[in-house]
This record gives structure tokens, C-alpha cells and sequence, in this order.
């Protein structure tokens, strides 16, 4: 009687965060819940006012092989990024993350995974302080589709404020409706914030897809910092064909240098990064 009566009352709960018992997907439509985070973990860096910062954007395929990750990332000296924007995560390989690396970080899960059965979204790491935080529940969500979240986070940096999304977008979106997503992101900007850095996976399988998305973010004043890396994905049901599916886009930052690192061994995407100036308004 007691396991029923708990069943009972956790269907309606189950309801409410977009979950059905009848089937294996439960998204969660809530948009504080659920969140994981750390403002405290890491110590602001001693970086001079006028020094580059680095950022980082890695989608670890279902946080896996998250050890495998941080080996990569140790090794090719991207470790000490300021920001790490990272996709596809589950709540044991945040934690790895940053206390293996010493980050803060904000973490909202988008779904419960039905396969891994656990929480399953994208993080913001962060060497500087977090100010805020916020997920942004990305439309187009139909029945038994998994659905798909920005997040943001206000990150203080020698006491400028950067406003940071890491993203996700899915992966079966016409281009027309791409291009409407980058516009919801980008279209309610902060106003107490200058800057802006926005990236993660955009699923851009086709040029059509990557032209609508660079236009889009270029109307509201972004540059593509990643434009020169090409490939950042490849996987052998595509037959080994490498396209560009994560990008970096910034606003009123310079690029100064980009780089990616071409080892698929972690996960089917590489890592790919930044390096910033801040451009005076």
C-alpha cells in the first residue's frame, strides 16, 4: 500500500516537469528545476586588465569518457580556460570537471536521459565569479522529443560583466527554424551587460544551417570568433564525413587566436577555442 500511495503522488509531479510514466523521456519544462551549481569552488585567477581570455566549447559525448576528456584538455593546456561552455553532461561529470579543475560552474539539466537514466544537460564553468543564472528552455518541442536548453550565466572578469550561453540545439530543425531559435536567444540581450559570448553545439549538419545561424547572430553584432576551424565532428554512421557543428560567437570581444584540438577519442566532437580581448565601447 505504501509504494502505491507513493506512486500515486508522484505521477502528478511527474506530469508537471514534462515527464510521462507511460513512457522512457522525461523533459524538464520547469525552468529552476532541476539546477545544479557551485559559485565558490574556484579562485578569481590573477589575470592583468588587459590579458586575453580563453574560452573553451566541448560537447563530451553523454559525459562518458569525462576522465578521457580531462586528460585532453590537461594535455593541450585548455585546463586553465576561463570558460568552458560544455554540452551533453550528466551531474557525476560536472562535479569531475570542477573539482578535478577547480571551476565554479552552473549546471540545468534538460531531460532525464532514458537511456543513461540519469540527468542529462549543459554546464558553464567558470574560473571567475557567477553572478546569475538562468535556462532558457529552446521551443519546437514536440511529443516524445527530447527537448533542447540554452544557459546563461553572468560572469564577472576583471569587474566587466559577460553575459555566457552554452547551447544545445537539436539536431532535426529546418534551417528557417535554426535561425528563429538564435533569435530568441539573442534577441532579449541583458542591458547590464556588454559583452557576450555565446557557443556550444548548434547540430549545423548542412552549409544551409550555418549561413542562417552566422546571419543571424551577425544582424544583432556578433562575430563568429571560430570561424577559421572548420570540422568539429565526425562519426561513422555519417561514413567518417566531418562537418562543423560547434561554434563560438562573441560581441564587442576581438579574437585573437583559435585553435582546436583534433582528437575524437573522448567523444565524437573535439574541443574547440578562443582567445579574447575585451574591445572597448
Amino acid at each position: 500500500m505504501r509504494l502505491l500511495t507513493i506512486a500515486i503522488l508522484t505521477i502528478p509531479i511527474l506530469y508537471l516537469v514534462g515527464c510521462s510514466p507511460m513512457r522512457y523521456l522525461c523533459n524538464y519544462t520547469l525552468k529552476d528545476w532541476p539546477r545544479y551549481a557551485s559559485y565558490t569552488t574556484a579562485k578569481k585567477p590573477p589575470l592583468p586588465p588587459n590579458q586575453s581570455i580563453k574560452v573553451v566549447s566541448y560537447n563530451i559525448k553523454h559525459g562518458k569518457k569525462v576522465n578521457k576528456a580531462l586528460k585532453l584538455l590537461k594535455d593541450n593546456g585548455l585546463d586553465n580556460a576561463d570558460i568552458i561552455l560544455a554540452q551533453e553532461l550528466t551531474p557525476n561529470a560536472v562535479l569531475a570537471i570542477s573539482e578535478n579543475l577547480g571551476y565554479n560552474y552552473i549546471y540545468y539539466p534538460a531531460i532525464l536521459h532514458p537511456v543513461l537514466k540519469q540527468d542529462f544537460g549543459n554546464a558553464i564553468f567558470s574560473r571567475w565569479p557567477i553572478l546569475n543564472d538562468e535556462k532558457i528552455i529552446l521551443p519546437h518541442l514536440k511529443s516524445r522529443r527530447r527537448q533542447r536548453i540554452a544557459i546563461k550565466a553572468t560572469v564577472l572578469i576583471n569587474e566587466k560583466k559577460v553575459t555566457v550561453y552554452s547551447l544545445h540545439m537539436g539536431i532535426f530543425i529546418k534551417p528557417d527554424d535554426r535561425k528563429r531559435l538564435v533569435d530568441i536567444i539573442i534577441k532579449p540581450l541583458p542591458r547590464d551587460s556588454n559583452y557576450f559570448i555565446i557557443g556550444g553545439d548548434f547540430n549545423s549538419f548542412t552549409r544551409k544551417d550555418r549561413q542562417l545561424i552566422t546571419e543571424a547572430f551577425k544582424d544583432e553584432g556578433f562575430d563568429l570568433a571560430s570561424q577559421d576551424l572548420g570540422w568539429t565532428y565526425k562519426q561513422w554512421y555519417l561514413f567518417n564525413r566531418k562537418v562543423a557543428l560547434d561554434h563560438i560567437f562573441t560581441k564587442n570581444m576581438e579574437t585573437v587566436a583559435q585553435g582546436k584540438i583534433e582528437s575524437p577519442k573522448p567523444s565524437d566532437h573535439i574541443p574547440i577555442w578562443v582567445d579574447l580581448n575585451f574591445l572597448e565601447n
